[in-house]
């Protein structure tokens, strides 16, 4: 249970490592998150109740049912749970793949503490995450609006890739970065990067992440 003194929210943490599931429940709790952890899929999906607006952090990597298969299982019962993938090796297919199976985010191993927690944070804050708020349909348009180098940047923070190592990928520097990555934001109206994954999603990205 957490030891924040103002609840935010339960979350299911899945994961097979237990170090990780105890460290993940050790920064969510410090935030005021209620947690709950799960050793297996199977574990997790007989303890679940599908019907709560709880957040579930989900390894993909796991033995025996794996995180896609759970997503998928959760898709076809309407599940109201608002589901952030992780994986340690994956690209843009698998991270669309998640978000068309329900995910309302995807974050690539090893992440930083505070970007999983502004994740949480931005999952909570959906009414439904099957319906989010902010409507992308024009998404197509908005891409083509950005400029070459900021295409650049939308596919690799799609993709999961920090400031500095889309500045190493690309051969910028971080500042660089950080500017082609607000002005491209800001062009998509993307209020974080719950929206762009969104948005890649929408354009059907499955491709290269700097085509």
């Amino acid at each position: 249970m957490g030891t924040g003194s103002v609840s935010t929210g339960l979350v299911h943490i899945v994961d097979a490592d237990p170090a990780t599931r105890r460290s993940v429940a050790e920064h969510l709790e410090a935030a005021g998150y209620r947690t709950r952890a799960h050793a297996s899929g199977e574990s997790f999906l007989r303890r679940v109740n599908t019907k709560s607006a709880a957040c579930v952090v989900l390894d993909l990597d796991l033995p025996g049912i794996d995180g896609m298969s759970i997503l998928r299982q959760l898709d076809e019962q309407g599940s109201a749970l608002r589901v952030i993938a992780l994986a340690r090796h994956a690209d843009v297919k698998t991270a669309v793949a998640c978000l068309k199976s329900g995910a309302v985010d995807f974050l690539r191993e090893p992440y930083a503490p505070v970007v999983l927690l502004a994740a949480i944070k931005a999952a909570f804050a959906l009414a439904d995450p099957r319906r989010p708020g902010r409507a992308h349909s024009d998404a197509p348009s908005r891409l083509a609006a950005l400029t070459s180098r900021q295409r650049q940047v939308f596919f690799a923070v799609a993709t999961g890739l920090t400031s500095q190592a889309i500045a190493d990928k690309l051969g910028l520097s971080r500042r660089t970065v950080e500017m082609q990555r607000a002005g491209m934001m800001r062009k998509l109206n993307a209020d974080n990067l719950a929206d762009v994954r969104r948005i890649a999603f929408e354009i059907g990205l499955g491709r290269g992440a700097t085509d």
